[in-house]
């Protein structure tokens, strides 16, 4: 009966993975695009009219906050998306690929904390502005402002797109460890790396404005999850690394037989003298 070695569970589940993670940066690309263009409507600004960012959350319709309930879920796709490069690189590059996953988990919950002040806090706020006095007003004014700040720069920027830069950065690193990947897939998820790296000096130095305008303009990072997506199919059959200290049933037999056919013919010889 011939010995069959049974595959990892990893192995088993990788082709699920790999379109699952393939779809998901799909989603995550045709996302981007219309959470850029939307979120100037739902920003503060420092300088901003407080009266019309509160008249623009009242003239959300149902369906409109609806769409954005589903906005603030997408970063979380990230997750799934990543899982494929994690169970593709894991045999060959487990330090970075573990850190890419830790990365880009905290980046996910951070962008989505970061894009639900405005279903949270922001309608809320909207919705206590016409029953609030003049002190309250400015109280809610401040609060609303001070929550955008925060949640906004440190949750959505320094830590959804710093950790997102550096989920990037480990996932090139991971895939220099295999030649199974190209190497303009690697130039390109660096590329992007980099330049989210440097847009996190945006908020201290406004001269780094026109470095994030750029990359924004030339859609870098949905194209990045694009070219992600393509990407994951290069690695449809990932190899596990064959252990030097572990044999398998097949090669135990054989040295079994060797060896003892070995002892046979030494037997046979000694019996003749």
């Amino acid at each position: 009966m011939k010995y069959t070695e049974p595959k990892p569970s990893r192995l088993r589940n990788h082709k699920t993975l790999v379109r699952v993670s393939a779809w998901c940066f799909l989603l995550l690309a045709a996302f981007y695009p219309i959470f850029s263009m939307s979120e100037p409507v739902l920003h503060i600004g420092t300088e901003g009219d407080f009266e019309h960012f509160v008249q623009a959350l009242k003239n959300l319709t149902e369906v409109q906050k609806a769409f954005w309930m589903i906005i603030t879920l997408v970063p979380l796709l990230l997750v799934p998306a990543i899982m494929g490069y994690y169970s593709a690189l894991k045999p060959h590059a487990s330090i970075f690929s573990g850190l890419m996953l830790l990365c880009s988990i905290v980046s996910a919950l951070a962008y989505t904390v970061s894009i639900a002040r405005w279903n949270v806090i922001h309608l809320n706020i909207a919705t206590l502005w016409n029953n609030a006095d003049i002190a309250g007003k400015q109280g809610l004014q401040s609060l609303a402002i001070f929550l955008d700040d925060y949640l906004g720069d440190i949750y959505g920027i320094y830590l959804g797109e710093g950790f997102m830069a550096l989920s990037l950065a480990y996932l090139g690193l991971a895939m220099m460890q295999t030649t199974r990947f190209p190497r303009w897939l690697i130039s390109f998820v660096s590329l992007t790396s980099v330049w989210l790296a440097i847009s996190l000096l945006r908020v201290q130095y406004t001269v780094f404005e026109g470095v994030y305008n750029w990359g924004e303009m030339l859609m870098l990072l949905p194209l990045c999850f694009v070219a992600l997506s393509f990407g994951m199919f290069f690695f449809r059959q990932p190899r596990e690394k064959k252990m030097a200290h572990y044999k398998t049933a097949p090669k135990l037999e054989e040295d079994h037989n060797k060896h003892h056919f070995h002892y046979k013919k030494k037997f046979k010889h000694h019996k003749k003298k």
